[in-house]
């Protein structure tokens, strides 16, 4: 849904910092899951039949970060279309669009 770019230039410099980030998002969804469990905490009335719903489709995670199986379909989506409409020059591999810390990202 959303991409995070970080210059690699600051990644040399900060080299902890695209692992930082990883486990930054990882908690943030995490507490944001935590609070999606407490139906009184949610304004919608069949939020929680729809919760479990999802749960068991996407195995617990709707939203994976990273570079996992999930995410590689969509993400050589958007680096197919970008480059077949003119906005990359090349077309990367995925692997070197994602720093080592945010690979095995879930």
């Amino acid at each position: 849904m959303h991409v995070t770019a970080v210059k690699e230039t600051l990644l040399k410099e900060q080299p902890w910092l695209a692992g930082a980030l990883v486990r930054a998002f990882d908690e943030s969804k995490e507490l944001a899951y935590r609070r999606a469990a407490n139906a009184r905490l949610l304004p919608l009335a069949w939020f929680g039949a729809h919760w479990e719903d999802e749960q068991k489709l996407f195995a617990g995670d709707a939203w994976p970060n990273g570079l996992g199986e999930l995410n590689r379909k969509n993400l050589q989506t958007a680096i197919d279309y970008s480059f077949d409409q003119g906005l990359m020059r090349t077309r990367p591999q995925l692997e070197d669009l994602f720093s080592p810390a945010s690979r095995g990202a879930s």
